[in-house]
C-alpha cells in the first residue's frame, strides 16, 4: 500500500499529550458511546483481514488482536500516533504505517473489514476515499466508520473553545464545507457533511447500508449519571455499516 508521510494535527508540540489525557477521563465519550456501538457494530472477525484507516494509537488494533484478526494493517497520518501503536500491539501480521487517508492506494480486494473511526470530518472528498475502500474489500466485506456527528460539526466554527455545548442552536446546517475549530490547544479544520451527503457517497460507491447509528448513550457504560443525561442532549456521533455484496463491483 502506497503511503504518503507527513505530519498531523496530533504531531504539533502538545497536542498529542493533551489528546492522551483526555481519552482517559472517566466518561470519555470516545470510550463510552463511539467505541461500544462500534465494537457491536463490527461483531465476529476471527480469522478475518482488517484495515484500519486512521488507527490512532492502537486502542482498536488491540481489540481486534484480542478477537484474534488473522491479519491487520493500521494507517495514521501522526508519527506519534504511529509510534504508541506500535508499542501498543507487538504482534505478528499487525503493521501500522504512516498514511493520508487521501493519498491510499488500497490493494484491490484485499480486505474483509475496513474500519475508520472519527476520520472523515477531516477530508473534503469523501466520495472518492470510499469507492477505493469499495474496491479494497472482498465479497461481502464491510465498511464501518465514524465521524461527529452532523448537529456537532454544523456550529462547530461558532462554538467557544471548551464549551459544554449546551443550548446549542442548529444553523447553516446545510452549507457543507470546512469549519475552523480550536481543540486541544490547537487549530484544525474540519469539514462539515450533512448525514444525507454520507449515505449518498456510500451509495454512489457501490455499497450497501446496512446500519446507521446516532451515538446513542447507554447507561451501563457510564460512572457518572450526570455525565449520562448531558449527553441525551446532542448526537455526538454518527456510525454506518456498510457492505460490498457478492457480485458487486
Amino acid at each position: 500500500m502506497k503511503t504518503i508521510k507527513g505530519q498531523s494535527f496530533y504531531d504539533q508540540t502538545g497536542v498529542f499529550e493533551q489528546y492522551v489525557k483526555h481519552r482517559a477521563k472517566p466518561d470519555n465519550p470516545n470510550e463510552v458511546i463511539e467505541t461500544p456501538i462500534v465494537q457491536a457494530l463490527i461483531g465476529e472477525v476471527k480469522g478475518k483481514s482488517c484495515l484500519d484507516i486512521g488507527c490512532g494509537y492502537g486502542a482498536m488494533a488491540e481489540y481486534l488482536q484480542e478477537q484474534q484478526v488473522a491479519s491487520y494493517l493500521g494507517i495514521d497520518p501522526s508519527g506519534k500516533m504511529i509510534a504508541a501503536a506500535r508499542e501498543r500491539v507487538v504482534q505478528r501480521n499487525f503493521r501500522f504505517e504512516l498514511g493520508q487517508v487521501e493519498e491510499l492506494a488500497i490493494e484491490v480486494e484485499q480486505y474483509d473489514i475496513v474500519i475508520s473511526r472519527l476520520v472523515f470530518h477531516y477530508v473534503a472528498d469523501i466520495t472518492s476515499v470510499f469507492q477505493s475502500i469499495f474496491a479494497g474489500l472482498r465479497s461481502d466485506g464491510i465498511f464501518i466508520f465514524s465521524v461527529e456527528h452532523a448537529v456537532m460539526t454544523a456550529l462547530m466554527d461558532k462554538a467557544k473553545a471548551g464549551s459544554k455545548k449546551e443550548g446549542w442552536k442548529v444553523g447553516a446546517y446545510f452549507e457543507e464545507g470546512p469549519r475552523a475549530h480550536q481543540w486541544m490547544g490547537a487549530a484544525v479544520t474540519k469539514y462539515h457533511k450533512t448525514i444525507e451527503t454520507y449515505f449518498a457517497a456510500l451509495r454512489q460507491s457501490g455499497f450497501l447500508v446496512q446500519d446507521l447509528r446516532e451515538g446513542r448513550p447507554d447507561k451501563q457504560h457510564f460512572t457518572s449519571e450526570n455525565e449520562y443525561t448531558r449527553r441525551l442532549e446532542l448526537p455526538r456521533y454518527l456510525i454506518f455499516k456498510a457492505v460490498k455484496l457478492k457480485g458487486s463491483h
